[in-house]
């Protein structure tokens, strides 16, 4: 008996496996839109798919405007992120939040402070390494910062020694560089790259805080105390379909630790039930997609899953188009940090307007993409 047993168990095991490993061809999509972009990365052991996302959307906007692809250095905006946030945790006695997450609006606050270099100038790894891994160092920083909050004194040089702890991990930041021929600081080559803050909007869509007004957006990665401006969730969405079709990506963060998000099968629903889940797996092992029930999204229930902290601030990705399926679904082309590995679509998702409508959180755009009467009311709110 023992013998069959582990037989049928080994059957279940391999079609399971054979069930998992079927996909959806991407010719199943008809795309409306799709804007190019450059390679997708993979942010391994760090939690700064913040810096990934921004980076890769402004990388995107550069090559659809001179037709060329560069990659510029997620780490070190993530290394001036870590000395920022280490000074707010210590002002604030520790009652704020130190981790790797952050906002949209961050790498943005940084490259205007502290530049930007290209990725072949500083990797953030140490040599030997291939893909970051921040589990020992935001330990590490933490718990240093920590000690320094229970002697309740601060020495005047406490920086130093959190440095040398970045540095220890991270290699140095460079203070000027060669690239292409030419001599820069981070500072002057962000400016030859026109990135300027200013040039986009911060916008979300939340029921209980009032419509058309900046709030702050309370979340816990929000360690620089950032507002954003509050809007209905349809004018949100078609705000993102509005930048899309003018061939310009958008970020968001959104939530992804939903039973919908699929990422090795480089899908998102926002399934009715467990029943449509597993229809669609059924199907996927077809190579098809079925016509499956999700949530009807209103103002409420995306204000009571934000509420129950169903829906969290967990991730960020870049929406780069616009496809339908063959049942006329409509999805969102995103490009997401975790590589290509494990994703049938080279590391990048299709996400169902109603998964977008239901766990989007907030949305980062082109300020010249906004309408001119809400550019007004976002002007005379400030």
């Amino acid at each position: 008996m023992k013998v069959i047993r582990i037989f049928l168990y080994n059957i279940f095991l391999l079609t399971l496996t054979s069930i998992w490993a079927q996909n959806v061809p991407i010719e199943q999509f008809n795309f409306q839109k799709k804007i190019e972009s450059g390679p997708v990365l993979n942010q391994f052991r760090s939690n700064t798919c913040w810096s990934y996302t921004l980076l890769g959307m402004i990388e995107t906007e550069i090559l659809s405007r001179t037709g060329k692809s560069i990659t510029l250095s997620e780490m070190f905006l993530v290394y001036y992120a870590y000395l920022e946030k280490a000074e707010r945790y210590i002002r604030m006695h520790g009652k704020i939040a130190f981790s790797e997450g952050g906002m949209l609006t961050d790498p943005l606050y940084l490259i205007e402070k502290y530049g930007i270099v290209p990725l072949d100038i500083y990797s953030g790894m140490l040599p030997g390494e291939t893909l970051p891994d921040h589990t020992q160092l935001e330990s590490n920083l933490k718990n240093y910062l920590d000690e320094l909050l229970l002697k309740k004194y601060i020495p005047i040089n406490w920086k130093k020694r959190f440095q040398e702890i970045l540095e220890l991990h991270m290699g140095k930041v460079p203070e000027q560089f060669e690239y292409e021929g030419v001599t820069y600081t981070p500072k002057s080559y962000a400016q030859s790259l026109n990135i300027k803050s200013d040039d986009y909007a911060l916008l979300m869509s939340f029921d209980y805080l009032p419509y058309y007004r900046y709030a702050f957006v309370e979340v816990p990665d929000n360690w620089n105390l950032t507002y954003a401006f509050n809007i209905p969730i349809e004018e949100l969405i078609l705000l993102i379909d509005y930048s899309l079709q003018k061939s310009f990506p958008v970020a968001i963060t959104c939530d992804i630790t939903e039973k919908g998000f699929l990422w090795n099968k480089g899908l998102a629903f926002a399934f009715e039930s467990d029943i449509e889940r597993e229809k669609l797996l059924e199907s996927i092992y077809r190579g098809e997609l079925p016509s499956i029930q999700e949530i009807k999204v209103d103002t409420k229930i995306r204000q009571m899953a934000f509420d129950t902290y169903e829906t969290t601030d967990d991730h960020s990705l870049v929406i780069l188009g616009v496809a339908n399926d063959k049942n006329g679904r409509k999805y969102y082309y995103a490009k997401n940090s975790w590589g290509v590995n494990n994703n049938p679509y080279q590391g990048y998702l299709f996400l169902s307007e109603s998964y977008m409508k239901y766990k989007i959180i907030t949305l980062l755009i082109r300020k010249q993409l906004l309408p001119l009467s809400l550019m007004q009311r976002m002007q005379s709110n400030r």
